[in-house]
């Protein structure tokens, strides 16, 4: 169906550049049927254009996220871990002067309907 829409698209004069959707299975799915991979982020429309395939920032910043929750990131042998996003936290939620002013409780306090929210915070 998406080769159909480009398709169409395209035959009303319209040049499709890109396809952006979420990292839901089915859409990871179709980017692999496409045969988009890290090598080759694109797939041609029948016109023998290039249409990139891309995940939207939104949902791969909130999956980095849950993920940094449950998993600590290892860059060069240093460690990044979700506790040291708290401790910072919580060392200086009551200071005047704050590194990250933005930051509530709410960030760190996710049940499971939040965590999947795409949203962003806004301080009040």
């Amino acid at each position: 169906m998406v080769l159909d829409v480009v398709t169409k698209l395209e035959s009303i004069g319209l040049h499709v550049v890109a396809l952006v959707c979420d990292q839901e299975v089915t859409h990871r799915s179709l980017y692999s049927l496409l045969g988009v991979s890290v090598d080759q982020p694109w797939f041609l429309s029948s016109n023998g254009n290039r249409v990139y395939a891309m995940f939207d920032m939104p949902h791969i910043m909130k999956n980095l996220r849950n993920d940094f929750m449950n998993y600590d990131i290892v860059v060069d042998g240093k460690v990044a871990s979700f506790c040291h996003l708290q401790q910072m936290y919580k060392f200086e939620k009551h200071s005047t002067l704050r590194m990250c002013p933005k930051l509530t409780d709410d960030h760190f306090d996710l049940k499971i309907f939040k965590k999947m929210r795409v949203s962003c915070y806004r301080s009040s």
